[in-house]
């Protein structure tokens, strides 16, 4: 199932000159407008807002980390080849530097600044959960990560969101 819907998105890599240009965009430079944006939201928010922001900085930060190190530990313990390893023949449209495709960690970080976010403004969350999944479909659409790979990305920025606010830090 999981190779079945990878098959399915990255099939349409190649065609349009348009398509690939977005799913290029979204697999590689959406993910750095994302910190840019709450810098922006920063700047743009009221006085009360921007002691949220400043609150939950901290938090973000050390979800981050332990999503990174959640990610690393999983690596080490399973490794799955990226889906360009494993399927020569699929349309690769993003060059990558690892070849460690579970999870994927553009989606867990993606994920973890949509969920924090979600902690300050459920309005503007929705926004950076549509990104992130633009992110996720990006990657796999450029022949990088399998869905499940973006499930897990999502499963370990939830998992350390949660972890991070039960621990109160």
């Amino acid at each position: 199932m999981d190779y079945f819907i990878f098959q399915k998105i990255n099939s349409l890599a190649g065609r349009w000159l348009w398509l690939d240009t977005i799913g290029i965009f979204c697999a590689e430079f959406l993910i750095w407008f994302l910190p840019i944006l709450l810098v922006l939201f920063y700047f743009l928010s009221n006085s009360q807002q921007r002691l949220n922001y400043r609150r939950y900085f901290f938090k973000a930060f050390a979800i981050i980390i332990l999503a990174w190190l959640i990610n690393q530990l999983i690596g080490l313990i399973y490794f799955r080849p990226r889906p360009y390893v494993t399927y020569p023949f699929i349309y690769q449209l993003v060059i990558t530097h690892s070849n460690k495709s579970f999870p994927s960690n553009h989606a867990t970080m993606a994920f973890v600044l949509a969920f924090v976010i979600m902690l300050i403004d459920k309005k503007l969350s929705i926004l950076f959960f549509i990104f992130a999944i633009l992110i996720g479909l990006g990657r796999i659409f450029g022949g990088v990560h399998y869905p499940s790979d973006i499930l897990g990305g999502l499963l370990v920025a939830l998992l350390s969101t949660w972890l991070v606010k039960k621990i109160k830090i």
